[in-house]
């Protein structure tokens, strides 16, 4: 659901290679350099979770290779190719107690193994490629193209004449296209601030004549270069983010 949607908000300008679990599985170091070696790609995009929440206290250990293991591949395969890394994670890294919106800076807790996997690999990727990533976390997904709590309440609705649901969770529902729409924004704005750096780099070794220097290449030309991204849209082994 959210690989799609993710998809669909990329713009032409970039070369795009989509990648579903067939393609790529992330869980699969030797896997993840190939691709990522062969793609070059400036960002990569990691939509891939185990998200069956229940399922993964009887499945703790393909929850720790899809949502642990699965990032750290990514991660030190981006940094051996000078990538960024964009990964997806979840409000069920907090324990749930708060009685306010979290913060990102708020202490993590996880309770849960599925939460627990998922601050794993947060933390992988902070260790591996500290400068270079951004980490999303997000709730509630709902969108086309995969079951989701407002689709089966609508489905529920339409069947039943009375529904009976827990009444101690709450959360914000997470429309998928906005959140791609929020990712891309989030990519941009990385590099523009990238750019206006690298910039400045520029001119500051210009004027003291940086021998290092490529002749004839601006850094500003070198930024406005088509950007390749790699978008790995697995979506979960168990239902669709």
């Amino acid at each position: 659901m959210l690989g799609t949607a993710v998809q669909a908000a990329a713009p032409s300008t970039i070369q795009l290679v989509a990648l579903r679990h067939a393609d790529l599985a992330v869980e699969d170091a030797q896997a993840v350099e190939r691709v990522v070696q062969r793609e070059r790609p400036d960002w990569i995009v990691n939509c891939a979770g185990y998200t069956q929440v229940d399922r993964a206290e009887a499945e703790p250990d393909a929850a720790q290779r899809v949502n642990a293991v699965g990032p750290a591949n990514l991660a030190r395969a981006a940094r051996e190719t000078s990538a960024r890394l964009l990964h997806i994670s979840t409000d069920y890294v907090f324990d749930g107690r708060a009685r306010r919106p979290y913060r990102e800076d708020d202490p993590v807790g996880p309770l849960s193994v599925y939460g627990r996997s998922k601050l794993a690999g947060e933390q992988a990727i902070r260790d591996i490629l500290p400068r270079a990533h951004l980490i999303v976390r997000t709730q509630w997904l709902f969108g086309v193209g995969g079951p989701n709590f407002v689709a089966t309440i609508l489905r529920l609705a339409r069947e039943r004449p009375e529904l009976k649901v827990v009444n101690d969770q709450h959360g914000r529902p997470t429309y998928a296209p906005d959140l791609a729409a929020a990712l891309r924004g989030s990519m941009w704005r990385r590099r523009q601030s990238r750019s206006r750096a690298s910039t400045r780099r520029w001119r500051h070794a210009r004027r003291r004549r940086c021998p290092a220097l490529p002749g004839g290449r601006s850094t500003a030309c070198w930024i406005a270069r088509g950007t390749r991204v790699s978008w790995d849209l697995r979506c979960g082994r168990g239902k669709r983010r």
